[in-house]
This record gives C-alpha cells, structure tokens and sequence, in this order.
C-alpha cells in the first residue's frame, strides 16, 4: 500500500499557486485578466450601495425622532431604489464569477489536455509508471472543476474587494474611534488569522484524501459498469459488493475524519463572526466615554450617529471576517489545487514521453521491412522478454508472433509501435510512421456520440466537407459486405450521423473486431500489425480477413495462438519464456 501524499496549506501550496497563475492567465489571453478588473469594478459599485443602504437606517431614526412624514416617505423610496440597484449589480457580479470560473476552467484544462496527450505520457500515467499520480482523470475533471469555481465565485471575489474596503472603513473607523479602534479590530482579525492558520492545515490534507478516496470509489463503479456482463456470468455480484463496500468504508472512513476537522474550523467560524457584531457595539464605548464628543447633541442627531457608527465598525470588522470566512473553502482547495498542479508538474517534467524512433534503413538492399541487430527487450520490473534478437523481416514476407502467455508478445508490439524502447541492439525500418496501422488487443471504438464514419477514420478527425467522402463511403460498404456486416450496418441510418448510443455498448466483439480491421486497411498502409485480431471471429472470418490483406498487397504482422493463423505467414517467433525464443520459417503445403 501507498503512503498517503498529504497537502498542506504552506510553502508548498504556495509555489504550487503560483506555477498554476500563468495557466490561469496564458499569455496573449486577456479574458481572464478582464472579467477579474469587471468582477472588482462591480464589486465595488455593490459595495458603494451597500455603504448607502448603511446610512439608511440612521436617516429614518433621525425623522422618526423629528416626526417628519414627508421626509419618511422619501427615505423608504430612495432606500427602494438604492436596494434594487444592489440587487441588479449583485446578479450582475454572480454573472461575471461565473464567466470567470468558465475561463479559469476552460484554461486550465487545456493546459493539463496539451501535455497529458503529448506522445504517451497518457499511457505511462494510467500504467502506473507515476504512481503516485492517482486517478488522473478525476483530477482533470471534477478537482479542476472544484478548484476554478471555489477560486472564482468563492475566494477572489472577496480577496479583490477587501483591501479597498478595509482601507476606507478603516479610515472611517479612525475618523470616530481614533487609533484605539483601529487597534482593537486588528487585534481582533490577526488572532482570527493565526487560529484559521492552524486549523485549515489538516482540513487541507484531508480534503486531498477524500478526493483521492472518491476517485478510487468511482474507478471501481467504472470497472462494473465496463465488465457488468462478465461479472454477471461469472456470479460475481457477492464479490462485487463486498469490494465496492471495502472501498466504501474507506471512503466513509476517510470522509467522517474530514468532517471532524470541519468542527473546530466551523465553531471558529461562527464564533468569530458572532463576537463580530457585539464589538461593533462595544467600540462605541471609545467616542461616547472615553473622548465623550457626543454629550451636546440632540437626541435625533445622536441616534443617526450611534446608528452610522455602528454600521461602519461592524462593516470593517465584517470585512475581516469575511476573510476569515474563505479559510474553510481555502482549506478545501488547497489540497485541490495542489493535485491539479502536481499533475501538471509531472506532465510537463515527465521524460521518454514521445514515442520512440525506429531508425530509417538507408542500406542498398531496398526488399527489407525491418532489420533487428543483437535486439533485447525488458519489462519495467526487469523480466527479459527477447535477448539478443536478429532478424530481417523482407519486403512481402509475413510474420507470426506466438508463445504461451506471458512470455511478451504484446509487449514485442509495444516496442515495434515506439512506446516501449529497447533495452540494447538496433531495429531499422523501412515504413515511416504513416505506413504503419496496428489492431490492438483490445478493439478500441471512442465514445462520444461518433458517428460510424468517425469511427473508422479514428484516430484522423472527419471532415464533414472532404472532397472524398463519396470515395470513402463506397470503400466502407465494400468492406461491409466482404466482411457480412451490413446487416450491422442497416441499424444505422447513415454512417456519417452521430447516434444517440455508444457503439461499443451495442455490438458484438466479433463486429467491433471487424469495424476496427477495416479502420486500419481503408488508410492503406503498407504494414499492419495484428494482435489477437481475429480471436473474436470465426475460422472463415479470418480467412475473409487474411485475404483482404493479401489481395490488397498489405504486409502484417501477427500475434495469435491459433495454428490455422500459420498458413498466412511465411515465418513465425515464438517466445518461449526468459527471453528465450525460437525462430523457423513456415513451410506452405
């Protein structure tokens, strides 16, 4: 088991924020930049009228006292209007927030989406070559999501407009209370910030727990929902459930530990702010008996001060709870935010993440595929699976990869495709990489609503105005009918629609082996490289395939076990286990 890879609320959250800021702000974008000076400027329209609606009450205590009628009228109009201007700026800075967390999120995510898919970082993050990079996809989708919106609706808000208004009321503060009240409310905010400082660092490291527990209890509701026929003629339901509920538990377990942390942050919270008000009231005891300026005035004036001066010291006093107020939602994205960065940080910094280059053959003998020169091969653990290999695979000839499993025939095709490397020798290759279609092991059909054309031009995008899609269309349906899929096919109304199904989820093995076997052959390469591609098939059906492949004068490469695969090749590897191999050429009957 793993140890936990804890985040805190210090120095390292802290350089993870600032590596994030020019993702949140990539240069030559300004929207970002923009909608936070439209969120501030609005913000500080909506503070204005809440200064406004501040003095309100002051203004009705002074004519309720003089007993003036007209004037009480003229008070609760303005007072309606000032408030319903409020209202308006408020929706109109929830609605700027709110385009600010689009382009937070929209940027972020296209920085993480440019180097996540960069060559095969992708492959050795989910195969667990980074391991402690746990569920990337989580981290992609709902941690970025959490972040960007706590930041933009929840903490910048706040964090922008506090400072001016500290600043006036502060002043204002000073103005009736002198030094002494100023003091008094700082005093107040730093023991707030040092208790909220101790408190937010194990909210911050179980936040990054929890959300590390919810991926890995997602992944596993993913994995059922991916093998549910499997796990159903299996009878694996039991088992099944006790696994998601052990997963479970932990979640819970993980999660309860969490919200015990929320308590003392919470009481803090809420005492903090409480205490808030009953100073506000306190600090009158400055002007009114310590300097007693007010002692002369007149009982309607002096309720219009008491009322205004209230206001002003619990709205500065407010101002700094306010910000006391967001360490519980920074807290929370702390650990977010730095499982975000940390993904990116090893996606950028992440080395033999491109595919690995097989050399050119540039010798005079131009009836070569591939030439292996004294070749070794091991896993990432160290197992050897091809020790000192030589070979030339000529132009015409075809190749036949088997041996029991596990002795490394996919693995082979990993390093013939680039993505694994090997460990010493040479390999040559005549095709460059366009020359080359591979049939993985597993059929592999995208989801999103594609339309069957899509599908098959996968991995190059469809292009609704293309000059050949006639062309194209006319060789789908001819491989349609050579490979008995049109009874398939005319479930579909027309193969360049999006349906509104996953096609992976309504065809069978057999038919998705065969869609992906005409995806690689409508490109016409020069080489295809099949792994177990036709186990989901019929003997006749591979034969049907096999003879696609010679009448189109296509060269392959095959991984399988069945021996009526033999008569296709001309020579045929076979691994037989410690690096181990044996090498014969197939005599035709």
């Amino acid at each position: 088991m793993h140890q936990n890879d804890d985040f805190y609320f210090d120095r390292n959250f802290l350089k993870a924020s600032v590596h994030l800021l020019h993702h949140f702000f990539p240069r030559r974008d300004y929207r970002a930049f923009f909608l936070i000076i439209l969120t501030l400027l609005l913000s500080i329209m909506a503070e204005v009228a809440i200064y406004f609606i501040g003095m309100v009450p002051g203004r009705f205590f002074y004519v309720l006292l003089k007993i003036e009628k007209d004037k009480f009228l003229e008070i609760i109009w303005i007072a309606s209007l000032i408030y319903f201007g409020k209202s308006v700026i408020v929706a109109l800075t929830s609605f700027s927030t709110s385009l600010l967390y689009l382009t937070f999120r929209k940027n972020i995510t296209n920085s993480i989406h440019k180097r996540y898919f960069k060559g095969i970082t992708t492959y050795k993050l989910l195969n667990n070559s980074f391991e402690k990079i746990d569920n990337p996809d989580q981290r992609i989708t709902q941690d970025v999501e959490r972040m960007c919106k706590n930041l933009a609706e929840k903490i910048l808000p706040p964090a922008l407009i506090c400072p001016f208004i500290i600043g006036y009321y502060s002043y204002q503060t000073y103005k009736t209370a002198s030094i002494y009240g100023c003091c008094v409310i700082y005093t107040y905010f730093i023991v707030g910030t040092i208790v909220n400082k101790i408190l937010i660092n194990p909210l911050a490291k179980y936040t990054a727990r929890v959300e590390k527990a919810e991926g890995n209890y997602r992944y596993k509701h993913v994995s059922i929902r991916d093998n549910c026929e499997q796990i159903s003629l299996y009878r694996g339901q039991y088992f099944e459930k006790i696994q998601a509920g052990y997963i479970f538990e932990k979640l819970i377990k993980i999660q309860l530990i969490h919200c015990l942390w929320k308590i003392p942050n919470l009481i803090w919270k809420n005492f903090f702010d409480n205490t808030g008000g009953i100073l506000g009231y306190a600090l009158q005891y400055i002007p009114f008996f310590y300097f007693q300026d007010y002692g002369d005035m007149d009982p309607e004036i002096l309720a219009q001060v008491i009322s205004n001066n209230a206001f002003v010291y619990m709205y500065l006093i407010n101002s700094f709870t306010r910000l006391t107020d967001i360490a519980i939602v920074f807290g929370d994205t702390a650990g977010i935010l730095q499982r975000v960065e940390q993904l990116l940080s090893v996606c950028k910094n992440m080395k033999d993440n491109e595919y690995t280059k097989i050399l050119p053959y540039n010798e005079e003998d131009e009836n070569v595929s591939y030439v292996f020169r004294n070749v070794s091969l091991m896993t990432q653990y160290g197992q050897p699976i091809l020790k000192h290999f030589s070979f030339t695979l000529k132009n015409g000839e075809n190749l036949l990869i088997n041996g029991v499993s596990g002795t490394g025939k996919t693995s082979l095709l990993r390093m013939l495709i680039g993505i694994w490397k090997n460990n010493c020798g040479e390999i040559f290759c005549n095709f460059n990489i366009d020359d080359i279609e591979i049939i993985p092991q597993n059929s592999y059909l995208p989801v999103g609503h594609l339309s069957l054309y899509q599908q098959l031009l996968f991995p190059s995008i469809f292009d609704n105005d293309s000059p050949d899609i006639s062309q194209k269309e006319k060789q789908f349906y001819e491989l349609f009918h050579d490979l008995n899929l049109m009874t398939t096919i005319k479930r579909i109304n027309y193969i360049t629609e999006n349906p509104d199904f996953e096609f992976i989820n309504h065809l069978t093995p057999g038919e998705v082996q065969r869609l992906v076997f005409i995806r690689a052959i409508i490109k016409e390469p020069k080489l295809v490289i099949l792994d177990e591609s036709t186990n989901a098939v019929g003997v006749a059906m591979e034969e049907k395939m096999y003879e696609i492949l010679n009448k189109k004068g296509i060269q392959y490469i095959s991984v399988g076990h069945r021996d009526t695969l033999r008569q296709y090749h001309n020579t045929c590897l076979t691994l037989t286990g410690c690096g181990d191999y044996e090498l014969d050429v197939i005599e035709k009957n």
